[in-house]
């Protein structure tokens, strides 16, 4: 199978994060989220399926919030969120874990990207 990363990026960081890993990993492509990502009938399957985000306000993008909540998954052995923030990154890891966690996906939670 193949490893997705999805990522919203405004400046750049979270792009340059999900190449990095991207590369890291190999056999890993990434593809950005915007509205014209949200097919309510997109299902993954992946071996590794990662997002990365940046911390909006203390939490997720809006936009990330509702590509997270209408996606499918439905397989993924590795499921993991790396976040780029410069300060703070407020509740941005119980948001994301909780919206995963409904859809009965575990996840690990990848920090320290400013």
């Amino acid at each position: 199978m193949q490893n997705y990363i999805f990522y919203f990026s405004g400046t750049g960081n979270s792009l340059y994060v999900a190449k990095k890993v991207a590369n890291a990993l190999g056999n890993t492509s990434y593809k950005m989220i915007h509205i014209d990502s949200f097919d309510k009938n997109m299902e993954i399957e992946a071996d590794i399926l990662g997002f990365v985000f940046p911390v909006y306000a203390f939490g997720l993008p809006k936009l990330a919030v509702k590509f997270l909540e209408q996606l499918k998954i439905k397989k993924a052995n590795y499921v993991f969120g790396a976040f780029t923030y410069g300060g703070n990154a407020g509740n941005i890891h119980g948001q994301f874990s909780n919206i995963l966690i409904q859809k009965n996906i575990s996840v690990d939670l990848i920090d320290g990207f400013t």
